[in-house]
């Protein structure tokens, strides 16, 4: 597909090239006084998927910032759209790209700018954006991530707030039933999960707890024996976890917990909101999920489960592998094409600055939110019913969009338990270093092709083999010198060796 859409790319430019000069720096009205960057009402065009709540199509958050930047956006995609992939392709196919456009895919996102369909935003920075400037030299870190295989910039993302999101959770009620403590190693976690199996913690009279849940947990669990679950990064050196002696430990062990009932026995094939089932049918004894939103059902689930205790502990293995992204791989940039480029890069700008930070982490003042002693503060309303995050996807804010997480945000609806849970993640150094989401973003285009074959023949194989040791169609020990000569014949060694080449390049 991407090789289809580079060929029509071609033939776009040679049809637009005539037009490209209408995008040029100069002869701006852009000004910038009091907070305005037009002195004119500019219209553009935005590729986003719309408000399906809004009658318009559009959000309240972009024409509030209208109203702040002289600059009304207006999306190009129709509300009755339910395939984001497929109208991005037809967009870039047609030759017809709106001046803002939104991406899900920092890779092919590159090698489009690359071919001259989006501005390399790079070069506004210095001029245009002070805001993404000041940001992009104090966080070296997302620069390096969001910069291209040919040394451009060509899109603005979101960027996370705070490092810790995930840890292990535990039913303390059940630990305190059952006199345990949490468990601190590897022996340890097992008598605990054994414990909360056999001693019928939830007091029902059956045998039907479910000890350890939620596949995030299958691959934490790996650590306890030095495994990873797949790609990571340690002291600048890339590893692959399936392909490593203690990765055959880890898998022999989880398989005997699985079989002897210590793990969800649908752990694989569960879909929706399982934990809330889990713990609402008061089966479920230890996961490793989001701190916010699972230590919330200790608020929402008291009626249904009396004496509902989920606490986070300290990662058993000592370590966690999950930890928010140093930037998300999905922003926006801006057409090479566009009439405005210089209002539409300040666009840009302005979701970084500290009044479109406000409205896009907060929403609209008065609305949404009230400055209370100089600090914003959600209204009730926004908050009662548990959905925060959707109840501000409605009014436009917290898009996947371009800009600056506050994590104020989210302090604001979770609760003391998720809070600690992050704190203690956080204080604790128990994070190792993430892998880079974007890694294939810096490739050129001959090391993405061999990447991609590689990475598809590697990971499909290890997976495949993964599932068939832990659904028991595949024995470890009769078939793991297969597995291995096997991952090395499909590239592996290859394969480690392309990602290292790549990262010694860009992380420097």
């Amino acid at each position: 597909m991407f090789k289809k859409l580079v060929s029509l790319f071609f033939v776009m430019v040679m049809v637009l090239s005539l037009g490209a000069c209408s995008g040029d720096k100069a002869g701006s009205k852009t000004v910038n006084n009091d907070g305005m960057l037009s002195d004119e009402l500019i219209e553009l065009k935005a590729f986003y998927n719309q408000n399906p709540d809004s009658e318009d199509g559009q959000y309240e958050t972009f024409k509030e910032a209208a109203k702040l930047t002289n600059i009304n956006v207006t999306c190009t995609v129709p509300k009755s759209n339910t395939d984001f992939n497929q109208a991005f392709n037809l967009m870039i196919a047609s030759g017809d790209i709106p001046d803002l456009v939104q991406t899900y895919d920092p890779t092919g996102f590159a090698r489009l700018g690359n071919e001259g369909a989006f501005v390399p935003l790079d070069e506004y920075i210095d001029e245009y954006m002070p805001n993404v400037k000041k940001l992009l030299e104090e966080r070296p870190d997302v620069k390096a991530n969001i910069t291209a295989f040919d040394g451009h910039i060509y899109y603005l993302p979101m960027i996370p707030a705070g490092v810790a999101s995930t840890g292990w959770i535990i039913r303390q009620d059940w630990l305190d039933k059952l006199n345990l403590k949490a468990p601190t190693n590897a022996e340890e976690m097992y008598q605990v999960l054994t414990a909360f199996r056999n001693q019928d913690p939830n007091g029902n009279g059956l045998k039907d707890e479910v000890p350890l849940f939620g596949t995030r947990g299958l691959d934490e669990a790996m650590t306890l024996w030095g495994a990873r679950p797949g790609f990571y990064v340690k002291d600048g050196k890339i590893g692959y976890g399936p392909y490593e002696k203690q990765y055959r430990t880890a898998m022999e062990n989880l398989v005997k917990w699985y079989q002897e009932g210590l793990i969800d026995q649908e752990i694989l094939t569960r879909t929706g909101d399982f934990k809330t089932k889990l713990v609402g049918d008061n089966v479920g004894g230890m996961c490793n999920e989001w701190f916010g939103s699972t230590c919330l059902l200790n608020d929402s689930l008291a009626d249904k489960v009396p004496g509902l205790n989920l606490q986070p502990i300290a990662p058993p293995s000592g370590i966690e592998l999950n930890r928010r992204a140093i930037n998300y791989p999905y922003g926006w940039g801006v057409s090479a094409f566009s009439k405005h480029i210089e209002e539409a890069v300040r666009y840009l700008d302005f979701w970084y600055s500290e009044r479109g930070s406000l409205l896009m982490n907060f929403g609209i003042e008065g609305k949404n939110y009230d400055m209370i002693d100089g600090k914003p503060v959600f209204k009730p309303e926004m908050l009662a019913d548990g959905k925060i995050s959707a109840n501000l996807h409605k009014e436009g804010a917290q898009l996947e969009m371009g800009f600056l997480q506050d994590f104020e945000y989210e302090r604001q609806w979770i609760n003391e338990t998720g809070y600690n849970g992050m704190k203690m993640y956080e204080d604790g150094g128990y994070i190792v270093e993430q892998f880079p989401v974007t890694i294939t973003a810096w490739m050129t285009d001959d090391e993405a092709k061999e990447y991609s074959k590689l990475h598809t023949d590697v990971t499909t194989y290890a997976d495949e083999m993964f599932f068939k040791w832990m659904m028991g169609s595949e024995d470890i020990e009769k078939t793991w010198d297969t597995y291995m000569n096997s991952l090395k014949k499909f590239g592996a060694d290859r394969l480690i060796e392309l990602q290292q080449e790549v990262y010694s390049r860009v992380v420097k």
